[in-house]
Protein backbone atom coordinates (compact mmCIF):
# COMPACT_ATOMS: atom_id res chain seq x y z
CA UNK A 1 0.00 0.00 0.00
CA UNK A 2 1.43 3.39 -1.04
CA UNK A 3 1.71 6.22 1.44
CA UNK A 4 -0.96 8.88 1.33
CA UNK A 5 -0.13 12.28 -0.05
CA UNK A 6 -1.38 14.70 2.57
CA UNK A 7 -2.33 18.33 1.86
CA UNK A 8 0.25 20.80 3.15
CA UNK A 9 -2.05 22.25 5.80
CA UNK A 10 -2.71 18.76 7.20
CA UNK A 11 1.02 17.97 7.28
CA UNK A 12 1.65 21.20 9.16
CA UNK A 13 -1.00 20.41 11.80
CA UNK A 14 0.38 16.91 12.36
CA UNK A 15 3.98 18.15 12.55
CA UNK A 16 3.00 20.77 15.09
CA UNK A 17 1.37 18.16 17.31
CA UNK A 18 4.33 15.80 16.97
CA UNK A 19 6.83 18.59 17.67
CA UNK A 20 5.07 19.00 21.01
CA UNK A 21 5.36 15.30 21.87
CA UNK A 22 1.88 14.24 20.78
CA UNK A 23 0.74 11.48 18.47
CA UNK A 24 -1.35 12.52 15.47
CA UNK A 25 -2.97 10.66 12.58
CA UNK A 26 -5.39 11.33 9.78
CA UNK A 27 -8.35 8.98 10.10
CA UNK A 28 -11.82 8.15 8.81
CA UNK A 29 -13.32 9.01 5.47
CA UNK A 30 -10.27 10.87 4.18
CA UNK A 31 -8.11 7.76 4.55
CA UNK A 32 -10.82 5.50 3.13
CA UNK A 33 -11.38 7.70 0.08
CA UNK A 34 -7.64 8.10 -0.54
CA UNK A 35 -7.15 4.33 -0.57
CA UNK A 36 -10.11 3.90 -2.93
CA UNK A 37 -8.74 6.60 -5.23
CA UNK A 38 -11.31 9.27 -4.50
CA UNK A 39 -10.58 12.86 -3.54
CA UNK A 40 -11.49 13.41 0.13
CA UNK A 41 -14.02 16.14 0.83
CA UNK A 42 -12.24 16.96 4.07
CA UNK A 43 -9.49 15.70 6.35
CA UNK A 44 -9.86 14.69 10.01
CA UNK A 45 -7.06 14.30 12.54
CA UNK A 46 -7.05 12.28 15.74
CA UNK A 47 -4.51 12.86 18.49
CA UNK A 48 -3.65 12.15 22.12
CA UNK A 49 -3.52 15.90 22.77
CA UNK A 50 -6.48 17.07 24.86
CA UNK A 51 -8.71 19.93 23.65
CA UNK A 52 -7.06 22.52 25.91
CA UNK A 53 -3.63 21.60 24.54
CA UNK A 54 -4.93 21.70 20.95
CA UNK A 55 -6.37 25.18 21.49
CA UNK A 56 -3.12 26.38 23.03
CA UNK A 57 -0.95 24.98 20.23
CA UNK A 58 -3.13 26.52 17.54
CA UNK A 59 -4.20 29.69 19.29
CA UNK A 60 -3.11 31.75 16.28
CA UNK A 61 -5.45 29.81 13.99
CA UNK A 62 -9.20 30.12 13.46
CA UNK A 63 -10.70 27.84 16.08
CA UNK A 64 -14.21 26.48 16.69
CA UNK A 65 -15.16 24.58 19.84
CA UNK A 66 -18.68 23.53 18.84
CA UNK A 67 -17.77 19.86 19.27
CA UNK A 68 -15.61 20.23 22.34
CA UNK A 69 -17.99 18.17 24.51
CA UNK A 70 -16.91 15.21 22.40
CA UNK A 71 -13.23 16.16 22.28
CA UNK A 72 -13.44 17.90 18.89
CA UNK A 73 -11.66 21.19 18.18
CA UNK A 74 -11.89 22.61 14.67
CA UNK A 75 -8.70 24.33 13.52
CA UNK A 76 -8.96 26.21 10.21
CA UNK A 77 -11.91 23.98 9.21
CA UNK A 78 -10.02 20.78 10.11
CA UNK A 79 -11.51 18.69 12.90
CA UNK A 80 -8.91 17.53 15.43
CA UNK A 81 -10.33 14.99 17.87
CA UNK A 82 -8.74 13.73 21.05
CA UNK A 83 -8.41 9.94 21.41
CA UNK A 84 -11.42 8.86 23.43
CA UNK A 85 -13.56 6.04 24.74
CA UNK A 86 -17.33 6.43 24.59
CA UNK A 87 -19.67 5.73 27.48
CA UNK A 88 -23.17 4.28 27.10
CA UNK A 89 -25.62 5.62 24.52
CA UNK A 90 -29.09 6.03 26.03
CA UNK A 91 -30.52 8.20 23.25
CA UNK A 92 -29.30 5.90 20.42
CA UNK A 93 -27.37 8.78 18.89
CA UNK A 94 -24.57 10.14 21.09
CA UNK A 95 -22.60 8.85 24.08
CA UNK A 96 -23.78 10.01 27.50
CA UNK A 97 -20.15 10.52 28.45
CA UNK A 98 -16.65 10.25 27.00
CA UNK A 99 -13.25 9.48 28.46
CA UNK A 100 -10.02 10.75 26.94
CA UNK A 101 -7.27 8.20 26.40
CA UNK A 102 -3.72 8.18 25.10
CA UNK A 103 -4.31 4.98 23.14
CA UNK A 104 -5.12 5.07 19.41
CA UNK A 105 -6.59 1.54 19.59
CA UNK A 106 -9.21 2.70 22.10
CA UNK A 107 -10.21 5.55 19.79
CA UNK A 108 -10.41 3.37 16.69
CA UNK A 109 -12.46 0.73 18.51
CA UNK A 110 -15.37 3.12 19.14
CA UNK A 111 -15.83 3.93 15.43
CA UNK A 112 -18.54 2.60 13.11
CA UNK A 113 -17.10 0.60 10.20
CA UNK A 114 -13.79 -1.03 9.45
CA UNK A 115 -13.30 1.02 6.30
CA UNK A 116 -13.57 4.21 8.38
CA UNK A 117 -11.20 3.05 11.11
CA UNK A 118 -7.88 3.18 9.26
CA UNK A 119 -5.36 5.67 10.62
CA UNK A 120 -2.34 7.06 8.80
CA UNK A 121 0.78 8.94 9.85
CA UNK A 122 3.56 9.89 7.43
CA UNK A 123 6.21 8.27 9.64
CA UNK A 124 4.27 5.19 10.79
CA UNK A 125 2.25 4.52 7.65
CA UNK A 126 -1.16 2.83 7.88
CA UNK A 127 -2.48 1.52 11.17
CA UNK A 128 -5.37 -0.86 10.54
CA UNK A 129 -6.49 -2.77 13.62
CA UNK A 130 -9.72 -4.11 12.14
CA UNK A 131 -8.89 -5.11 8.57
CA UNK A 132 -10.38 -2.06 6.89
CA UNK A 133 -7.89 -2.12 4.01
CA UNK A 134 -8.86 -5.72 3.17
CA UNK A 135 -12.54 -4.78 3.36
CA UNK A 136 -11.91 -1.94 0.91
CA UNK A 137 -10.12 -4.35 -1.44
CA UNK A 138 -13.02 -6.80 -1.15
CA UNK A 139 -15.66 -4.05 -1.25
CA UNK A 140 -17.31 -4.97 2.03
CA UNK A 141 -19.17 -2.89 4.62
CA UNK A 142 -18.59 -4.32 8.10
CA UNK A 143 -19.05 -2.83 11.55
CA UNK A 144 -16.29 -2.81 14.12
CA UNK A 145 -17.28 -5.50 16.57
CA UNK A 146 -20.91 -6.43 17.24
CA UNK A 147 -23.16 -4.73 14.66
CA UNK A 148 -26.19 -4.89 17.00
CA UNK A 149 -24.24 -2.95 19.61
CA UNK A 150 -22.98 -0.44 17.05
CA UNK A 151 -26.46 0.29 15.66
CA UNK A 152 -28.02 0.48 19.11
CA UNK A 153 -25.39 3.03 20.08
CA UNK A 154 -26.06 5.28 17.10
CA UNK A 155 -29.02 4.57 14.81
CA UNK A 156 -27.63 6.91 12.14
CA UNK A 157 -25.02 4.23 11.47
CA UNK A 158 -27.79 2.14 9.89
CA UNK A 159 -28.32 4.76 7.18
CA UNK A 160 -24.57 5.32 6.86
CA UNK A 161 -24.03 1.61 6.19
CA UNK A 162 -26.68 1.70 3.48
CA UNK A 163 -25.26 4.90 2.00
CA UNK A 164 -21.72 3.54 1.82
CA UNK A 165 -23.05 0.37 0.21
CA UNK A 166 -24.97 2.31 -2.44
CA UNK A 167 -22.44 5.04 -3.19
CA UNK A 168 -19.34 2.84 -3.12
CA UNK A 169 -21.19 -0.18 -4.57
CA UNK A 170 -19.94 -2.34 -1.70
CA UNK A 171 -21.64 -5.41 -0.22
CA UNK A 172 -22.90 -5.27 3.36
CA UNK A 173 -21.56 -8.39 5.07
CA UNK A 174 -24.29 -10.80 6.31
CA UNK A 175 -24.15 -10.16 10.07
CA UNK A 176 -24.15 -6.39 9.55
CA UNK A 177 -27.07 -6.65 7.11
CA UNK A 178 -29.00 -8.84 9.53
CA UNK A 179 -28.48 -6.27 12.28
CA UNK A 180 -29.67 -3.45 10.02
CA UNK A 181 -33.04 -5.16 9.55
CA UNK A 182 -33.29 -6.12 13.21
CA UNK A 183 -32.50 -2.58 14.39
CA UNK A 184 -34.48 -0.72 11.73
CA UNK A 185 -37.00 0.74 14.19
CA UNK A 186 -34.19 2.67 15.87
CA UNK A 187 -34.26 5.13 12.96
CA UNK A 188 -37.04 6.93 14.83
CA UNK A 189 -34.30 8.35 17.07
CA UNK A 190 -32.65 10.08 14.08
CA UNK A 191 -33.87 13.57 13.20
CA UNK A 192 -35.55 14.16 9.85
CA UNK A 193 -32.79 16.62 8.99
CA UNK A 194 -30.12 13.95 9.45
CA UNK A 195 -32.15 11.44 7.45
CA UNK A 196 -32.49 13.94 4.58
CA UNK A 197 -28.75 14.60 4.69
CA UNK A 198 -27.97 10.91 4.35
CA UNK A 199 -30.52 10.41 1.58
CA UNK A 200 -29.11 13.43 -0.26
CA UNK A 201 -25.73 11.73 -0.33
CA UNK A 202 -27.16 8.48 -1.70
CA UNK A 203 -28.54 9.85 -4.99
CA UNK A 204 -31.48 7.47 -5.36
CA UNK A 205 -33.85 7.93 -8.30
CA UNK A 206 -37.50 6.83 -8.13
CA UNK A 207 -39.25 6.22 -11.48
CA UNK A 208 -42.96 5.49 -11.84
CA UNK A 209 -45.08 4.46 -14.79
CA UNK A 210 -48.23 6.55 -15.20
CA UNK A 211 -51.37 4.71 -16.44
CA UNK A 212 -52.36 1.94 -14.06
CA UNK A 213 -49.54 2.79 -11.65
CA UNK A 214 -49.40 6.42 -10.53
CA UNK A 215 -52.67 7.53 -12.19
CA UNK A 216 -56.12 6.58 -10.94
CA UNK A 217 -59.04 5.34 -13.06
CA UNK A 218 -59.89 8.89 -14.16
CA UNK A 219 -56.36 9.15 -15.62
CA UNK A 220 -55.27 11.71 -13.04
CA UNK A 221 -52.82 12.07 -10.19
CA UNK A 222 -55.09 12.38 -7.15
CA UNK A 223 -55.00 15.58 -5.09
CA UNK A 224 -53.60 13.57 -2.19
CA UNK A 225 -50.86 12.05 -4.37
CA UNK A 226 -49.98 15.44 -5.86
CA UNK A 227 -49.65 17.08 -2.45
CA UNK A 228 -47.55 14.27 -0.98
CA UNK A 229 -45.39 13.90 -4.07
CA UNK A 230 -44.55 17.61 -4.13
CA UNK A 231 -43.70 17.46 -0.43
CA UNK A 232 -41.32 14.55 -1.02
CA UNK A 233 -39.70 16.24 -4.04
CA UNK A 234 -39.28 19.45 -2.05
CA UNK A 235 -37.61 17.47 0.74
CA UNK A 236 -35.02 16.22 -1.73
CA UNK A 237 -36.45 13.07 -3.27
CA UNK A 238 -35.44 12.44 -6.90
CA UNK A 239 -38.60 11.45 -8.77
CA UNK A 240 -39.64 11.14 -12.39
CA UNK A 241 -41.97 9.15 -14.65
CA UNK A 242 -41.64 6.69 -17.53
CA UNK A 243 -44.70 6.35 -19.74
CA UNK A 244 -45.99 5.25 -23.12
CA UNK A 245 -47.61 8.67 -23.45
CA UNK A 246 -46.26 11.64 -25.39
CA UNK A 247 -45.41 15.04 -23.95
CA UNK A 248 -48.76 16.30 -25.27
CA UNK A 249 -50.70 14.34 -22.64
CA UNK A 250 -48.02 13.67 -20.01
CA UNK A 251 -47.32 17.32 -19.27
CA UNK A 252 -50.99 18.28 -18.69
CA UNK A 253 -51.52 15.20 -16.53
CA UNK A 254 -48.45 16.02 -14.41
CA UNK A 255 -48.92 19.81 -14.50
CA UNK A 256 -49.37 20.13 -10.74
CA UNK A 257 -46.38 17.95 -9.83
CA UNK A 258 -43.06 19.78 -9.61
CA UNK A 259 -41.04 17.43 -11.80
CA UNK A 260 -37.43 18.50 -12.13
CA UNK A 261 -35.79 15.39 -13.54
CA UNK A 262 -36.03 14.33 -17.22
CA UNK A 263 -39.05 12.17 -18.01
CA UNK A 264 -39.17 9.08 -20.23
CA UNK A 265 -41.81 9.31 -22.97
CA UNK A 266 -43.29 6.92 -25.50
CA UNK A 267 -41.77 3.84 -23.84
CA UNK A 268 -38.28 5.26 -24.15
CA UNK A 269 -38.48 6.80 -27.62
CA UNK A 270 -37.48 10.14 -26.17
CA UNK A 271 -36.35 11.78 -22.96
CA UNK A 272 -37.80 15.17 -22.15
CA UNK A 273 -36.50 17.89 -19.83
CA UNK A 274 -39.55 19.44 -18.08
CA UNK A 275 -37.54 22.39 -16.73
CA UNK A 276 -36.06 23.56 -20.04
CA UNK A 277 -38.95 22.16 -22.09
CA UNK A 278 -36.88 20.36 -24.68
CA UNK A 279 -35.99 16.83 -25.78
CA UNK A 280 -32.67 15.54 -24.50
CA UNK A 281 -32.67 12.36 -26.56
CA UNK A 282 -34.72 11.12 -29.52
CA UNK A 283 -34.61 7.71 -31.24
CA UNK A 284 -35.76 7.76 -34.87
CA UNK A 285 -36.86 4.68 -36.83
CA UNK A 286 -34.51 4.03 -39.76
CA UNK A 287 -35.96 4.37 -43.28
CA UNK A 288 -35.72 0.71 -44.26
CA UNK A 289 -37.56 -0.45 -41.13
CA UNK A 290 -40.04 2.38 -41.54
CA UNK A 291 -41.06 1.35 -45.05
CA UNK A 292 -41.33 -2.27 -43.99
CA UNK A 293 -43.51 -1.22 -41.05
CA UNK A 294 -45.83 0.86 -43.27
CA UNK A 295 -46.26 -2.04 -45.71
CA UNK A 296 -46.96 -4.51 -42.90
CA UNK A 297 -49.56 -2.43 -41.06
CA UNK A 298 -51.29 -1.77 -44.38
CA UNK A 299 -51.24 -5.50 -45.14
CA UNK A 300 -53.10 -6.23 -41.89
CA UNK A 301 -55.46 -3.24 -42.27
CA UNK A 302 -54.44 -1.56 -39.02
CA UNK A 303 -55.59 1.96 -38.24
CA UNK A 304 -53.11 3.55 -35.87
CA UNK A 305 -51.05 6.67 -35.43
CA UNK A 306 -47.60 7.73 -36.58
CA UNK A 307 -45.54 10.10 -34.44
CA UNK A 308 -42.71 12.23 -35.74
CA UNK A 309 -40.49 14.85 -34.17
CA UNK A 310 -39.39 17.66 -36.47
CA UNK A 311 -37.43 20.62 -35.12
CA UNK A 312 -38.14 19.40 -31.59
CA UNK A 313 -41.89 19.51 -32.26
CA UNK A 314 -44.02 16.38 -31.91
CA UNK A 315 -46.58 15.72 -34.64
CA UNK A 316 -49.22 12.96 -34.79
CA UNK A 317 -50.60 11.61 -38.06
CA UNK A 318 -53.39 9.20 -39.05
CA UNK A 319 -54.69 7.89 -42.37
CA UNK A 320 -58.24 7.27 -41.18
CA UNK A 321 -60.20 6.94 -37.95
CA UNK A 322 -62.44 4.07 -39.02
CA UNK A 323 -61.84 2.00 -35.90
CA UNK A 324 -63.73 2.61 -32.66
CA UNK A 325 -60.40 2.83 -30.83
CA UNK A 326 -58.97 5.45 -33.20
CA UNK A 327 -62.06 7.65 -32.82
CA UNK A 328 -61.97 7.32 -29.03
CA UNK A 329 -58.23 7.97 -28.93
CA UNK A 330 -58.52 11.17 -30.97
CA UNK A 331 -61.59 12.51 -29.16
CA UNK A 332 -60.16 11.93 -25.69
CA UNK A 333 -56.86 13.64 -26.42
CA UNK A 334 -58.38 16.55 -28.29
CA UNK A 335 -60.91 17.21 -25.52
CA UNK A 336 -58.62 16.68 -22.54
CA UNK A 337 -55.26 17.88 -23.85
CA UNK A 338 -56.01 19.95 -26.98
CA UNK A 339 -53.78 17.61 -28.91
CA UNK A 340 -53.52 18.15 -32.67
CA UNK A 341 -53.92 15.23 -35.10
CA UNK A 342 -53.09 15.57 -38.80
CA UNK A 343 -54.79 13.41 -41.44
CA UNK A 344 -52.61 12.21 -44.31
CA UNK A 345 -53.39 10.17 -47.41
CA UNK A 346 -50.48 7.88 -46.71
CA UNK A 347 -48.01 7.43 -43.86
CA UNK A 348 -45.26 7.44 -46.49
CA UNK A 349 -45.63 11.24 -46.45
CA UNK A 350 -44.27 11.31 -42.87
CA UNK A 351 -40.60 11.75 -42.09
CA UNK A 352 -38.47 11.68 -38.94
CA UNK A 353 -40.81 9.07 -37.53
CA UNK A 354 -40.17 7.94 -33.97
CA UNK A 355 -43.20 5.84 -33.08
CA UNK A 356 -46.25 3.97 -34.28
CA UNK A 357 -49.14 2.93 -32.03
CA UNK A 358 -52.33 1.03 -32.68
CA UNK A 359 -54.93 -0.73 -30.55
CA UNK A 360 -57.17 -3.61 -31.62
CA UNK A 361 -58.13 -7.16 -30.77
CA UNK A 362 -55.17 -9.35 -29.84
CA UNK A 363 -55.90 -11.83 -32.63
CA UNK A 364 -55.75 -9.12 -35.28
CA UNK A 365 -52.53 -7.61 -33.96
CA UNK A 366 -50.65 -10.86 -33.33
CA UNK A 367 -49.97 -11.67 -36.99
CA UNK A 368 -48.61 -8.17 -37.57
CA UNK A 369 -46.49 -8.43 -34.43
CA UNK A 370 -45.05 -11.79 -35.48
CA UNK A 371 -44.04 -10.43 -38.88
CA UNK A 372 -42.54 -7.17 -37.63
CA UNK A 373 -40.68 -8.92 -34.79
CA UNK A 374 -38.30 -10.35 -37.39
CA UNK A 375 -36.82 -6.86 -37.90
CA UNK A 376 -33.94 -6.51 -35.42
CA UNK A 377 -33.82 -2.75 -35.95
CA UNK A 378 -37.15 -2.06 -34.29
CA UNK A 379 -38.43 -2.49 -30.73
CA UNK A 380 -42.04 -3.63 -30.20
CA UNK A 381 -44.26 -3.41 -27.15
CA UNK A 382 -47.37 -5.61 -27.22
CA UNK A 383 -49.66 -5.50 -24.19
CA UNK A 384 -53.26 -5.32 -22.96
CA UNK A 385 -54.84 -1.86 -22.82
CA UNK A 386 -55.86 -1.37 -19.17
CA UNK A 387 -58.68 0.99 -20.20
CA UNK A 388 -60.22 -1.14 -22.97
CA UNK A 389 -62.19 -4.37 -23.01
CA UNK A 390 -60.01 -7.02 -24.62
CA UNK A 391 -58.04 -4.38 -26.55
CA UNK A 392 -54.29 -4.64 -26.96
CA UNK A 393 -51.64 -2.08 -27.79
CA UNK A 394 -49.01 -2.61 -30.45
CA UNK A 395 -46.30 0.05 -30.30
CA UNK A 396 -43.29 0.20 -32.60
CA UNK A 397 -40.08 2.21 -32.26
CA UNK A 398 -36.38 2.08 -33.01
CA UNK A 399 -34.50 -0.86 -31.48
CA UNK A 400 -32.69 1.49 -29.10
CA UNK A 401 -35.96 2.94 -27.84
CA UNK A 402 -37.06 1.23 -24.64
CA UNK A 403 -37.68 2.13 -21.05
CA UNK A 404 -34.62 0.04 -20.23
CA UNK A 405 -32.26 2.11 -22.39
CA UNK A 406 -33.88 5.37 -21.31
CA UNK A 407 -33.35 4.51 -17.64
CA UNK A 408 -29.71 3.66 -18.37
CA UNK A 409 -29.33 7.11 -19.94
CA UNK A 410 -30.85 8.93 -16.95
CA UNK A 411 -29.33 6.86 -14.17
CA UNK A 412 -25.75 7.96 -14.86
CA UNK A 413 -26.19 10.70 -12.27
CA UNK A 414 -27.60 8.33 -9.62
CA UNK A 415 -26.34 5.51 -7.43
CA UNK A 416 -29.54 3.48 -7.32
CA UNK A 417 -32.87 3.37 -9.18
CA UNK A 418 -36.22 2.14 -7.82
CA UNK A 419 -39.09 1.60 -10.26
CA UNK A 420 -42.88 1.23 -10.13
CA UNK A 421 -45.08 -0.32 -12.81
CA UNK A 422 -48.13 -2.37 -13.76
CA UNK A 423 -48.09 -3.49 -17.39
CA UNK A 424 -45.93 -5.53 -19.76
CA UNK A 425 -44.24 -2.43 -21.15
CA UNK A 426 -42.88 -1.82 -17.65
CA UNK A 427 -40.81 -5.01 -17.64
CA UNK A 428 -37.93 -3.24 -19.47
CA UNK A 429 -38.19 -0.52 -16.81
CA UNK A 430 -37.92 -3.13 -14.06
CA UNK A 431 -34.92 -4.76 -15.71
CA UNK A 432 -33.09 -1.43 -15.58
CA UNK A 433 -33.88 -0.80 -11.89
CA UNK A 434 -32.14 -2.04 -8.77
CA UNK A 435 -35.46 -2.56 -6.97
CA UNK A 436 -38.95 -2.89 -8.44
CA UNK A 437 -42.46 -2.48 -7.05
CA UNK A 438 -45.55 -3.71 -8.91
CA UNK A 439 -48.92 -2.28 -7.91
CA UNK A 440 -51.55 -4.79 -6.76
CA UNK A 441 -53.50 -4.34 -10.01
CA UNK A 442 -50.43 -5.17 -12.14
CA UNK A 443 -50.30 -7.81 -14.84
CA UNK A 444 -49.29 -11.19 -13.30
CA UNK A 445 -46.22 -11.34 -15.55
CA UNK A 446 -45.06 -7.96 -14.27
CA UNK A 447 -45.46 -9.10 -10.67
CA UNK A 448 -42.99 -11.91 -11.37
CA UNK A 449 -40.28 -9.30 -12.00
CA UNK A 450 -41.10 -7.26 -8.89
CA UNK A 451 -39.28 -7.41 -5.58
CA UNK A 452 -42.40 -6.20 -3.83
CA UNK A 453 -46.16 -5.93 -4.47
CA UNK A 454 -47.63 -2.66 -3.19
CA UNK A 455 -51.14 -1.24 -2.94
CA UNK A 456 -53.10 -0.59 -6.15
CA UNK A 457 -53.09 2.58 -8.21
CA UNK A 458 -56.60 3.37 -6.96
CA UNK A 459 -55.25 3.38 -3.39
CA UNK A 460 -52.29 5.61 -4.32
CA UNK A 461 -49.96 2.67 -3.75
CA UNK A 462 -46.87 4.38 -5.15
CA UNK A 463 -47.30 7.45 -2.94
CA UNK A 464 -47.99 5.40 0.19
CA UNK A 465 -44.90 3.30 -0.47
CA UNK A 466 -42.76 6.39 -0.94
CA UNK A 467 -44.07 7.99 2.26
CA UNK A 468 -43.22 4.87 4.26
CA UNK A 469 -39.99 3.88 2.55
CA UNK A 470 -38.30 7.10 1.50
CA UNK A 471 -35.46 7.13 4.00
CA UNK A 472 -36.55 3.93 5.70
CA UNK A 473 -36.84 1.47 2.81
CA UNK A 474 -34.24 -1.05 3.93
CA UNK A 475 -35.35 -3.82 1.56
CA UNK A 476 -35.18 -1.52 -1.44
CA UNK A 477 -31.97 0.28 -0.41
CA UNK A 478 -29.86 -2.73 0.51
CA UNK A 479 -30.63 -4.90 -2.53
Amino acid sequence: MKNLILPENIKKLILTLEANNHKAYVIGGCVRDSIIGLTPNDWDITTDATPDIIMELFKDYEISTLGIDYGVVTVDNVEITTFRKDGIYTDHRRPDSIEFTDNLYDDVSRRDFTINAIAFNPREGFIDYYGGIDDIKNKIIRTIGDPYKRFNEDALRILRAIRFSIVLKYTIEPQTKEAIFACRDLIKYVTKKKIREELGKMKILYISDLDGTLLNSTIEVSDYATEQLNMLIESGMNFTVATARTAASTLPIMRNVNLKIPIILMNGVCIYDPLNKNYLKINYINEKSLQNMFETIKKYDLHGFVYSINDRELQTFYENDDSVWAKRFINERVQKYNKIFTKVDSFSECNKVVYYAVSDKKEKLTACYDELAKDENIHIEFYLDIYGEDEWYLEIADSNASKYNAVQFIRKAYDKVIGFGDNLNDIPLFKACDYCCAVENANPEVKKFAHEIIESNMNDGVIKWLLINYGHGFDSLIR
